[in-house]
C-alpha cells in the first residue's frame, strides 16, 4: 500500500481473523479492538492515534469471502454497538462514498456498528474493499484485498413510466412480462401509465396496458382520468379505444367537471362530434360553477367553432349558473368579440339579468369592453321597432 508502513501482525488479529466476520458477531473478543475500511488505491493514511485511527472512509461489503455482493442500496446504522469484535459507524451521520475500482476512493468511516451497507453503487460494477484494524495500542493490520461486483439494477416502476414516455413498446411488454411492476403504480405526478399513454396519444402503449389489466377509471391527484386527458389532448383514437373498454362520460374530477368540458377546454372540434354521438350530454352541468360545455367555451376560449358546434347539438345559449350568468355575459366578460356576436345570433337574450340585476351592456361598460359596447349599441338599434307614419 503506498504510502502507508504494515505493522507487524499481533496475536488478537490473529484470533479476530480467525473468528469474526464483516457483519460484526455478538461476541466480545476482549480486546476493545478498533476497526475500519481502506480503499485499495489512492489511500492516505494517518498515524494511529492511542484509541482510534483515521482512515479513508470506505464502503464495506456485508462478507469478507469472495464472491460475497453487497445491496445496491442500503442504509449506515448510527446507533453504537457495544464493543462488537468488528465495528464500524458513520462519524455524524454522513452518508458513505462508495468508490469503484477503477475510480478514486470515497471518504471516512469510523467507529463500531454491526454491520456496513452502501447506497448509490452502480449496477454491475466492480468494487474493491480492504479493511484496517487497529488496535488500542496503535497497532494496525490491513485485509487481504476483496472485490465485489453489484448485480443488474432491479426493474422499478420508474422504468415503466420511462418506456411509457419515450413510447417503447419493446421495452413496457418487457417489463410487463416480467411481473415485477404493478401495472397501475403512479408516477411521482400522480399519473398512472395508462394516463400518461392517453395524454400523449399513444394508441398501441395504451392497448398493451389495458390488455395487461390496467383500471381504466383510476383517477389522478385532480380527478382526473384517462378519458378526459385524451379528450383535452384531441386523440380521437384513444377517447374510442378507452369508452370499449368501460370509461364512462359520467366520471368527474374534483371541480366536478366531466370529460365534455375538458373537450371543450381542448377545442378538438373531431373528438366532441363523436362524444356527442357517442351519446355523451351535452348541457352537462359541473357541480362547481354550474357550467356547461359551453359556458366553460365562454370563459376560457372563446373557441366559435366549438361553441357553434355544441349549440347546433342542442345546448342552451341562455342557460344560466349559479350566479345567474349566461353563456353571453360570460363571453362578455372576458372580451371575446366574436363569441359574443355568435351567441347573438344564435339566439342568446341581451336582455337576461343577473341576481344583481345587471345586464351585458352595463357589464360591459363596466369593464371598459369597448369593442363589445359597441356591437351590442348596434344590436340593440336593429332590434328597435320602426316608427309607422300616419299620412
Amino acid at each position: 500500500m503506498t504510502g502507508q508502513s504494515r505493522a507487524k501482525p499481533c496475536s488478537w488479529l490473529s484470533r479476530f481473523r480467525r473468528r469474526a466476520r464483516l457483519t460484526g458477531d455478538d461476541s466480545d473478543d476482549g480486546g476493545g479492538s478498533h476497526c475500519s475500511t481502506l480503499p485499495v488505491r489512492g489511500a492516505r493514511g494517518t498515524a494511529p492515534g492511542p484509541a482510534h485511527a483515521r482512515a479513508r472512509r470506505e464502503p464495506l461489503v456485508r462478507g469478507l469471502p469472495a464472491g460475497l455482493r453487497p445491496p445496491d442500496e442500503a442504509r449506515l446504522p448510527e446507533q453504537e454497538a457495544r464493543r462488537p469484535p468488528l465495528a464500524f459507524r458513520s462519524r455524524g451521520g454522513e452518508r458513505p462514498r462508495p468508490t469503484a475500482g477503477r475510480g478514486p476512493p470515497g471518504g471516512y468511516n469510523r467507529g463500531y456498528a454491526t454491520k456496513h451497507v452502501v447506497e448509490g453503487l452502480e449496477p454491475r460494477t466492480l468494487y474493491r474493499f480492504r479493511l484496517k484494524v487497529t488496535s488500542p495500542s496503535g497497532e494496525c493490520e490491513y485485509s487481504p484485498l476483496v472485490s465485489v461486483s453489484t448485480t443488474r439494477e432491479p426493474i422499478s416502476s420508474e422504468h415503466l413510466h420511462q418506456a411509457v414516455s419515450v413510447n417503447d413498446e419493446d421495452l413496457l411488454v418487457r417489463i410487463l412480462q416480467g411481473g415485477r411492476v404493478k401495472v397501475d403504480v403512479p408516477n411521482k405526478f400522480g399519473f398512472t401509465a395508462l394516463m400518461v399513454a392517453a395524454q400523449k396519444g399513444y394508441t398501441r402503449l395504451v392497448k398493451i396496458l389495458v390488455s395487461n389489466g390496467t383500471d381504466v377509471n383510476l383517477k389522478n391527484g385532480s380527478g382526473k382520468d384517462s378519458l378526459m386527458l385524451a379528450c383535452y389532448a384531441g386523440h380521437l383514437d384513444v377517447v374510442k379505444y378507452l369508452r370499449r373498454h368501460g370509461a364512462s362520460w359520467q366520471a368527474r374530477d374534483l371541480g366536478g367537471c366531466t370529460a365534455l368540458h375538458w373537450a371543450a377546454d381542448g377545442g378538438h372540434c373531431s373528438v366532441i362530434e363523436w362524444m356527442i354521438k357517442d351519446g355523451c350530454e351535452v348541457d352537462v352541468v359541473d357541480t362547481g360553477s354550474g357550467w356547461t360545455p359551453l359556458m366553460r367555451v365562454s370563459a376560457v376560449s372563446g373557441n366559435q367553432r366549438v361553441a357553434s358546434l355544441l349549440i347546433d347539438a342542442g345546448a342552451n345559449v341562455n342557460v344560466k349558473d349559479r350566479n345567474g350568468k349566461t353563456p353571453l355575459m360570460v363571453a362578455v366578460l372576458n372580451n371575446h368579440e366574436e363569441l359574443v356576436q355568435l351567441l347573438l345570433d344564435k339566439g342568446a337574450d341581451a336582455s337576461v339579468k343577473n341576481e344583481f340585476g345587471k345586464g351585458v351592456l352595463e357589464m360591459a361598460r363596466v369593464f371598459d369592453r369597448q369593442s363589445v359596447v359597441s356591437l351590442l349599441e348596434e344590436r340593440k338599434k336593429k332590434q328597435r321597432p320602426k316608427k309607422s307614419c300616419v299620412c
